[in-house]
This record gives C-alpha cells, sequence and structure tokens, in this order.
C-alpha cells in the first residue's frame, strides 16, 4: 500500500520530469536505486548529465525543501551516481551503440560533465503552487564523499 507521503513524492518526481523536459532534458531514468541509495530523476541535456533529488513539501511544511538535503544525503546520491556510471559502462560494452540509443544508455559518458541538482516542489491543497530548479545545488567535495579523494 503506498503510503500519502510517498504520493506526495511521486506527484513531485512526475512535475519535475515534466518540467526536465520542457527545457529540453532527456529523461534517462526514474528512481534508479541500488543498496547505497536512490536518485529521483537522472536526465541528459547535451553533454551534462544531471542527478536530481526531488524535494515535495505541503503548505504544512515548516522548512525549505533543500535543507532536507544534507552531506550525508548527498553522499548517497553522489555513491548512487557513481553506480549509475559504473552500471552504464557495463551496459555499453555489451550492448550495441543502437541498442544503448534505443535504451536512452549515454554511450560516451566520459565526455559528460555531471551535475547534482535539487529541485524544490511546493504544494498547496494538492496542487503545484510553487517551482524552484537549482542547477549544481551540491558537488563531490570531501564533506559529502571522502571516499573520492
Amino acid at each position: 500500500m503506498i503510503t500519502e507521503k510517498r504520493k506526495i513524492g511521486n506527484y513531485g518526481e512526475r512535475l519535475t520530469a515534466k518540467y526536465l523536459r520542457r527545457h529540453g532534458y532527456r529523461i534517462l531514468s526514474k528512481n534508479y536505486e541500488t543498496r547505497v541509495g536512490e536518485i529521483d530523476v537522472i536526465a541528459l541535456k547535451g553533454r551534462t548529465l544531471c542527478f536530481v533529488e526531488v524535494k515535495t513539501r505541503t503548505e504544512h511544511s515548516l522548512s525549505r525543501p533543500a535543507d532536507a538535503v544534507g552531506n550525508k544525503k548527498q553522499s548517497r546520491i553522489i555513491k548512487t551516481a557513481f553506480s549509475y556510471l559504473k552500471f552504464c559502462r557495463k551496459s555499453t560494452k555489451r550492448k550495441s551503440a543502437v541498442w544503448c540509443l534505443f535504451h536512452h544508455f549515454p554511450t560516451d559518458l566520459e565526455h559528460c560533465a555531471l551535475r547534482f541538482d535539487i529541485a524544490e516542489v511546493y504544494l498547496r491543497e494538492g496542487r503545484l503552487d510553487h517551482f524552484n530548479y537549482m542547477e549544481n545545488a551540491f558537488n563531490a567535495t570531501y564533506a559529502n564523499a571522502p571516499y573520492l579523494f
């Protein structure tokens, strides 16, 4: 059974994907999960691969959605992003370029810039009230991803 919180989160993720498509992004994956964590939306625009964390809040919330993405959450997102990159590399080695394009796998990830974004979705009475998209909301730094350094 799906909880009310999950329904609200799913709605925010759908609104974010719609926003990204309207702004020229190609959605590669939604709710990509590993044992480490989950990435809500993975999108590609030009040569930039974006890992998007979606935070949805109702009018009863007291804090900004982005405040919920601290160092620990950022670290999980970054680890999951690198897991996605590894998965894509393995998949593209085994599959043809045509298969990769059809299934939206970037074939030349080493030439893509990586970006970590946050989408803040504010709802009022179950409808979109305000949407804030923050590009480069965080980076892979020693504070949130010490295993990279």
